[in-house]
C-alpha cells in the first residue's frame, strides 16, 4: 500500500523543515500563505494524493521512527482495502485525541469531492466530529507504535494565534450539531453556512 504524508503549512519554516526530515515515507506539503479554514486546505490536499493511506500530520511535528511502517502494518491487519482511520500516538499526550489521523482511501472516497471535515467549523472540533464518526462505523484504531513528537510552538508563532480566535466559534457550532444529532458522513447536513 502506498503511504504519503500530508501536511499543509503556514508560517513555519522551521518546524515544516524538521517534520520533513523526520519523514519515512513519502511526503507532500501545500504552503499556505494565509489563512483558511481547516476543511479547505485538508481537502486540497487529500484530492491532490494518490496514496492508499494519507496521513494528516502538521509542521509542529515530528515523525518518529518506525512510524510508517507500524501504519502499514496496522492497515495490513485492520483495514486491508483501505477502508479505515487510525489515529496517530502523540507523545506529549496521553494517546490520541485527533488531529493527526491516517485515512484510507476507501474510506475518504465515502465524502463527497474528499472533504472530510465538516465544512461548518474553520479550525477546531472538525477532527472530534470525523473521528466520532469513524468510530461510529466501527473504522477507527490507534496503534502506539505510530507515534509523532509533538513540539511546542516557537516564540511569535502566529498561525497558532490567528486559529485560536474561531475556537469560541468552533465550540458554539460543535455543540449546536451534537444537539442536532449530526454528524459528518453520517449526513452531509449543514446548520449553517460554509466557513
Amino acid at each position: 500500500m502506498k503511504l504519503e504524508y500530508l501536511c499543509a503549512s503556514l508560517n513555519r519554516d522551521k518546524g515544516l523543515k524538521r517534520l520533513e526530515q523526520s519523514a519515512d515515507a513519502p511526503f507532500h506539503v501545500q504552503i499556505e500563505t494565509v489563512p483558511r479554514a481547516i476543511w479547505r486546505f485538508w481537502g486540497d490536499l487529500v484530492r491532490s494524493s494518490d496514496a492508499d493511506i494519507m496521513a494528516i500530520v502538521n509542521d509542529y511535528l515530528e515523525i518518529a521512527p518506525g512510524c510508517a511502517d507500524a501504519i502499514r502494518r496496522t492497515f495490513d491487519e485492520q483495514f486491508p482495502d483501505t477502508d479505515g482511520v487510525m489515529g496517530l500516538y502523540r507523545s506529549k499526550q496521553s494517546g490520541f485525541d485527533g488531529p493527526h489521523l491516517v485515512i484510507g482511501k476507501k474510506f475518504i472516497e465515502r465524502f463527497p469531492n474528499r472533504v472530510f471535515f465538516c465544512p461548518e467549523y474553520w479550525h477546531f472540533w472538525s477532527d472530534r466530529e470525523f473521528w466520532a464518526y469513524a468510530k461510529s462505523m466501527d473504522k477507527a484504531v490507534v496503534n502506539p507504535d505510530a507515534m509523532v513528537i509533538v513540539h511546542e510552538f516557537e516564540p511569535g508563532d502566529t498561525t497558532y494565534k490567528d486559529s485560536r480566535k474561531y475556537k469560541k466559534q468552533d465550540l458554539e457550532r460543535w455543540n449546536a450539531r451534537q444537539k442536532a444529532g449530526l454528524l459528518w458522513g453520517r449526513t452531509f447536513e449543514l446548520l449553517g453556512e460554509e466557513v
